[in-house]
């Protein structure tokens, strides 16, 4: 994605849409992440969470949001594989 052009105002909707919103977060004493209560919220995070790799960021999900994310489907959206196939992805 990196060398994709930043010019593009689809592609640099696309990037907002798939890191919009990401945020620096803080780490405390023990090494641990702080996640703004508001980004908790959010994402509906109580207890349990997931963590997966985005390119160069993390992303955190509550455990349950997360199995109920269906990519298999996403894949077959025919918009978002339009957008694939536009980025050469």
């Amino acid at each position: 994605l990196a060398g994709l052009p930043q010019s593009d105002a689809d592609f640099r909707e696309f990037i907002r849409d798939f890191f919009g919103n990401s945020v620096l977060c803080e780490l405390d004493s023990q090494g641990r992440i702080l996640i703004p209560q508001n980004l908790r919220d959010y994402a509906h995070i109580t207890k349990d969470l997931v963590t997966t790799g985005a390119m160069n960021k993390v992303e955190i999900w509550s455990a349950e949001t997360r199995a109920d994310f269906d990519m298999a489907g996403k894949m077959k959206d025919s918009s978002f594989t339009d957008k694939l196939r536009e980025f050469s992805i």
